[in-house]
């Protein structure tokens, strides 16, 4: 199953950090075999800190697409 979240205000709370339970939470998806996508409003350069414990979702990729 694909799974998409928004990262501001539903995954990240400060801007900077996700909660470690959250994170725990999305890798246990991973490891079930579902993929996670994440939303943003945000450019993909300031995206990346954010979303740096999922490097399966590679969105450094997409930098060069811009």
């Amino acid at each position: 199953m694909r799974y998409v979240f928004d990262v501001d205000g539903t995954l990240c709370f400060d801007g900077i950090t996700i909660d470690p339970a959250l994170i725990h939470a999305l890798k246990k998806l991973e490891r079930d075999g579902d993929t996670i996508i994440f939303a943003s409003a945000r450019p993909i350069r300031d995206l990346l800190p954010v979303v740096k414990s999922f490097p399966k979702n590679d969105l450094r990729k997409w930098l060069d697409c811009f």
